[in-house]
């Protein structure tokens, strides 16, 4: 995963990390864990993501694969 890059289009959408975990359905916590590489996004999860930042199929691969 790339974390940096997340980061990146979370910043450039106003985005925390409790707001996006908010958008997407899952607890602070939760996308604390994810973030930190302690346990993956849920295809949902990245799909939720996809959407809230209009990420086309190479950026979803450079980011969660």
């Amino acid at each position: 995963m790339n974390v940096n890059l997340l980061k990146s289009k979370m910043a450039l959408n106003g985005d925390t990390q409790t707001t996006l975990a908010e958008a997407i359905g899952i607890t602070q916590n939760a996308i604390w864990m994810k973030m930190n590489n302690r346990c993956e996004f849920k295809r949902s999860e990245i799909e939720a993501i996809a959407k809230r930042y209009n990420l086309t199929g190479d950026e979803i691969q450079q980011i969660f694969f």
